[in-house]
């Protein structure tokens, strides 16, 4: 089972391998290294363990196998984990099962070259790698099959001059030894061809720590560990069944009818809910990216209609973007979440919409208004919550336009609410907007201090305010006080500490 990433391809990063060049001086002598050794191992197997002539009737055809099924891939659901967006790297191929039972039948040699087949369809198919990958493939999967050759060697196959077909003796203690030396030699492949690869990667990689090179290999190789245990372990079966298919061979042809069908069944179901799930996770994605850019228009239309209030009414200008300010800070202060907070923030970016209705008279008056200006004034309010109706707003938004000149006390309108039952968004703006309006100039009076606008709260909590409301906004005020003392005294203790030295 060779995966693209596995032997240097990486694809989770194309720039890496694709210049020598460009690698660090120890990533060089690494992947130097490595390729040396592998070819030099594959050498030496060739040379130390000749193929007998007469068997290279059977290792071409596994070969040849080996190609075949390196161009099989499998769906694995299991990737999806690791990488949520990826689509083409979530299969793996069948590369390592032919790779496999040409080790246990012919030895290291054989295997090496099995491997070095899959380990070529996988840096050229579908596209083709830079050559220093290739080579690198090449050899991490050689030094990959050599690793895993001792185990099966002590566990009595994989020896190079046994006879083929084998002579299996299914019984004994010996067989349950074979079975599990060929489950480790599946794992000792794995661990080995990974870890060759994760140290390439985060050799070449001149940002990356060994940390950061962990945390990659258990995310975009550890999902592989059981395919490759399996496939060792299919190989052994053919291996085992190998001897009585050839003596039964009719049999084996009928039995081989009926199964095949089986392993197709199950690799285009999962293909099926594989390309299911990847269109549907493409769809939620496109969702989501619409929704996106819907959110974005919405915030975007409704801060235009605040710049609109704003402009009509030039003794409020900025007015509404500082009350957003304000009650944002102090809806968080108060640990509002969700819908509650988006309530808060549209809210104060609307609570002054319905003021577009109100005669520029009133508006921009210079002096104080007149009962019935006060009264006309007073309106907004109705205006604009009845302009916000059709707008299907997912959060209250509504109920904090049409609320915030609500009074703690019931004496507020439009509709006298009192104490919890005005919404605590609307209690939130009544807060903020009020301190706004007090500390800004106006043309019929001059701005409020500080100081004398936070005793004003003080003074009417339980009145006009919520008291819990304004204790949370003093508690934002005094710590912006304590901030601004901070950087202020700290450049002035310096000075001051110079001057001392000095003098």
């Amino acid at each position: 089972m060779y995966d693209s990433r596995i032997g240097m391809v990486a694809t989770a990063d194309g720039s890496h391998f694709m210049n020598m060049q460009s690698f660090p001086r120890l990533a060089q002598a690494y992947v130097v290294s490595v390729i040396l050794a592998g070819i030099s191992a594959l050498a030496i197997c060739a040379v130390g363990f000749p193929i007998p002539v007469h068997d290279w009737m059977v290792v071409i055809p596994g070969l040849l196998l080996s190609a075949g099924a390196s161009f099989l891939r499998v769906p694995v659901v299991g990737f999806q984990r690791a990488n949520e967006n990826s689509v083409q790297n979530s299969t793996i191929s069948l590369g390592l099962v032919p790779t496999f039972l040409l080790l246990l039948a012919f030895g290291p040699f054989v295997g090496s070259l099995a491997g070095v087949v899959t380990a070529m369809i996988g840096t050229m198919y579908p596209k083709r790698s830079f050559l220093v990958q290739i080579l690198f493939s090449i050899s991490a999967v050689v030094l990959s099959v050599l690793a895993a050759c001792p185990v099966l060697m002590l566990a009595g196959v994989a020896h190079p001059r046994q006879t083929f077909p084998p002579v299996i003796a299914v019984g004994g203690p010996s067989v349950i030894w074979q079975a599990f030396a060929t489950l480790g030699a599946g794992a000792i492949y794995f661990f080995v061809n990974t870890f060759l690869v994760a140290v390439a990667i985060n050799l070449t990689s001149r940002t990356s720590s060994w940390r950061e090179a962990g945390a990659l290999w258990r995310d975009n190789y550890f999902w592989m560990f059981p395919g490759y245990v399996a496939g060792s372990a299919a190989a052994a079966l053919m291996y085992v069944m190998l001897p009585y298919a050839l003596l039964y061979w009719h049999s084996a042809l009928a039995l081989a009818t009926l199964v095949l069908p089986v392993p197709f069944l199950i690799y285009y179901s999962a293909r099926y809910h594989r390309d299911r799930d990847v269109n549907h996770r493409s769809y939620i994605a496109e969702l989501e990216r619409g929704r996106e850019e819907l959110r974005g228009l919405y915030t975007a239309t409704v801060e235009s209609f605040a710049l609109a209030i704003d402009a009509k009414d030039r003794y409020t200008q900025e007015h509404i973007q500082r009350v957003k300010s304000y009650a944002m800070d102090l809806a968080r202060e108060m640990e509002l979440s969700g819908m509650d907070l988006k309530a808060v923030e549209y809210g104060a970016l609307l609570h002054d919409i319905g003021k577009i209705a109100i005669p520029e008279s009133i508006l921009c008056k210079p002096g104080k208004l007149t009962p019935d200006e006060f009264e006309k004034m007073k309106t907004h309010t109705i205006i604009g919550a009845k302009i916000l109706e059709p707008v299907r707003f997912p959060f209250p938004v509504v109920d904090v336009v049409r609320s915030h000149h609500e009074r703690y006390d019931g004496s507020g309108y439009p509709d006298g609410l009192k104490g919890d039952e005005i919404p605590i968004g609307a209690r939130i703006l009544a807060v903020t907007d009020v301190y706004d309006a007090l500390t800004t100039d106006r043309a019929y009076r001059r701005a409020w201090s500080r100081n004398e606008t936070m005793l004003y709260l003080q003074k009417h909590m339980g009145s006009h305010f919520d008291p819990h409301v304004v204790s949370a906004f003093l508690r934002i005020l005094r710590q912006e006080d304590e901030r601004t003392a901070a950087m202020i005294n700290g450049p002035m203790a310096r000075i001051d500490g110079a001057s001392a030295s000095v003098g």
